[in-house]
């Protein structure tokens, strides 16, 4: 019996009803048990362990009443592509870590053909089968994070490859046409194994999307020319080879918000949507700007930033709800997303349902 066909239901409808350009003005919001498995319980190692965790999670949400569509992420970070050219996984705080692979962007041209048969893989591999194998009815597998080839070139090469793009771009361009083939290949098998075209947009939180959803990060480092040439035209690539518009999310810093990041998603057809961790209100701040022809997810978490609280992040909630429900009524979509405590599960659902 499919106990989680309700909840899946309804969020695959709730959210991309709101991530509609016919947008009723109803709000989506989704809160979500926001407690995972620390890295330093090095998770990836142990598939029952982490298989376990998840399900754990998706019981809490279920038990709740949180309507979540019901998810499990095979996660193994942004190691998928940089394997596959033999980057080995180091240890760093009780956590994975990337190394580097090209000491000098000329030895690009010197880089082994990317394989699937590499350590890190053949226990993704492991993961994935023990993820099949137990995954209840109803509940959704969903493929590792998907990083930019600019993002999994800036990891093979290091922070170096922002001065790269002065001294050598053709090298950085032959790396990033390598870079995005493997992402095909590798994401093509992931996707035939599970059984999901790689077009099926899920959001790392588990949302359906209307497109693919791709980590950008690395790219806010760049000019808005630098953006164009080693970044969208290779994420258009992507989009044009899957048939799918993208969704991406990059990271806003303190000392630059990427304003020149933006405005380059915002000329780029392709991208019909974007995420970042500053929650609504640095999206209907800029909407005029940047945002009013793209779909917005808008990610809150951890939940200490709405305050330092229970009563203050309640109330912060509160208000950004009736600001989200007063300006974004009869525009596109945004959808809101808050990972939460599990003590403050029900405190903040009850915000939700009386909006």
């Amino acid at each position: 019996m499919d106990k989680y066909l309700e909840s899946r239901n309804n969020s695959t409808r709730s959210s991309l009803e709101a991530l509609s350009w016919n947008h009723t003005g109803k709000m989506c919001v989704h809160i979500n048990s926001g407690q995972w498995l620390s890295p330093k319980s090095r998770y990836w190692e142990y598939p029952q362990k982490n298989f376990e965790a998840q399900m754990a999670r998706i019981e809490r949400n279920e038990a709740a009443g949180c309507g979540n569509f019901p998810f499990l992420l095979v996660d193994y970070g942004d190691a998928i592509i940089p394997t596959m050219f033999g980057a080995g996984l180091g240890d760093i705080d009780g956590g994975p870590w990337i190394e580097h692979v090209l000491n000098d962007i000329a030895e690009v041209k010197n880089m082994s053909k990317p394989a699937l048969d590499n350590p890190m893989w053949r226990h993704f591999l492991k993961t994935l089968d023990y993820f099949m194998e137990h995954c209840p009815e109803g509940v959704r597998i969903i493929p590792p994070h998907k990083l930019s080839p600019f993002g999994n070139a800036m990891i093979l090469r290091g922070t170096d490859i922002y001065l790269d793009l002065y001294d050598n771009p053709a090298a950085v361009h032959e790396l990033l046409k390598r870079v995005t083939e493997a992402f095909i290949t590798g994401f093509e098998f992931i996707h035939d194994k599970i059984g999901t075209p790689v077009l099926d947009g899920f959001s790392p939180n588990g949302f359906p999307l209307p497109g693919i959803f791709i980590g950008d990060d690395s790219s806010i480092n760049m000019s808005n020319e630098q953006i164009w040439e080693f970044d969208l035209k290779y994420l258009e690539v992507l989009s044009k080879h899957f048939a799918s518009p993208l969704f991406c999310h990059y990271c806003v810093m303190n000392e630059t918000q990427g304003l020149q990041l933006l405005q380059a998603y915002s000329d780029a057809d392709f991208v019909i949507g974007l995420n970042n961790q500053y929650g609504p209100d640095f999206f209907l701040d800029n909407y005029e700007a940047y945002f009013k022809n793209r779909l917005i997810l808008a990610t809150e978490t951890p939940v200490e930033k709405l305050g330092s609280t229970k009563e203050l992040r309640l109330s912060f909630f509160k208000d950004k709800l009736s600001r989200i429900q007063q300006e974004m009524k009869d525009k596109n979509g945004l959808l809101y997303f808050v990972g939460v405590n599990d003590e403050e599960l029900e405190d903040f659902l009850k915000i939700v349902n009386s909006h």
